[in-house]
């Protein structure tokens, strides 16, 4: 499943109150870094906890997307604490397909590993942003695209919890 909308949407914040309850998931979300009420950067956090800097205004890298630098070397070893359970009962979750993300192989690879589990992937993707990988993504016969709003979103999360008891059901 792909939520897919504009930036400030309401697809990452969706995402975590989906998954919030979920007794059985493996992924991460990618949350703002603020400070004085003002975005600075992004991180991402594990399932577990574990977190790494995304991206910050500050720290000059070669990698830069808008006002960020990326730190694509901090994407690789954070993504090594993952790892696709055995089990087809845990919810896999990705927060988010995007262009900071995209500068990892490691991420790509990770993306595509947990579209081929027979486990339920959730994951957001942006509207504004498009390249030949996340058009794949968009493109596969087994992704279900559903468009966030922030006038739709309440109502795509009463959608979207149904259609994971139907799909464990199944």
């Amino acid at each position: 499943i792909l939520l897919t909308g504009a930036p400030k949407s309401g697809k990452s914040t969706l995402l975590e109150e989906l998954v919030v309850g979920y007794p059985n998931k493996v992924g991460f979300l990618t949350k703002e870094i603020r400070k004085d009420d003002i975005r600075v950067g992004f991180e991402m956090i594990l399932h577990d906890g574990t977190k790494t800097l995304l991206s910050d205004g500050d720290t000059e890298d070669s990698h830069k997307e808008g006002k960020y630098f990326v730190h694509p070397q901090n994407i690789d070893p954070f993504l090594g604490h993952l790892s696709v359970p055995s089990d087809k009962t845990s919810l896999l979750y990705i927060d988010e397909i995007g262009q900071m993300q995209l500068f990892s192989d490691l991420f790509q690879k990770t993306v595509l590993g947990f579209f081929e589990t027979p486990n339920t992937c959730v994951a957001t993707i942006t509207s504004v942003y498009e390249d030949v990988f996340t058009q794949s993504i968009k493109n596969r016969n087994d992704v279900i695209l559903v468009e966030i709003t922030p006038e739709n979103r309440e109502d795509k999360l009463e959608f979207l919890k149904i259609l994971l008891k139907k799909i464990d059901k199944a």
